[in-house]
């Protein structure tokens, strides 16, 4: 893997992010909207890291499992 390990972490578990200085991301999506932050508070936090990967010139795959509409 040209010298890169896999790496994974979890936001909704507050888990610190990786150094956005070595290698490529994937990121997962899941069931949500993007703009919930309500929902999922760690969503503004992403934002900001993937700002900065995509600034830092990185490879990035987003998967995203489409969003769904939560009805209250």
């Amino acid at each position: 893997m040209h010298n890169h390990e896999p790496g994974k972490t979890c936001l909704n578990h507050e888990e610190s992010f990786p150094r956005v200085d070595r290698g490529g991301l994937v990121i997962m999506g899941g069931p949500m909207n993007i703009y919930q932050y309500d929902r999922c508070p760690w969503h503004k936090r992403e934002n900001a890291f993937i700002a900065t990967a995509i600034a830092k010139n990185k490879i990035i795959l987003g998967i995203f499992l489409g969003a769904a509409y939560y009805r209250r």
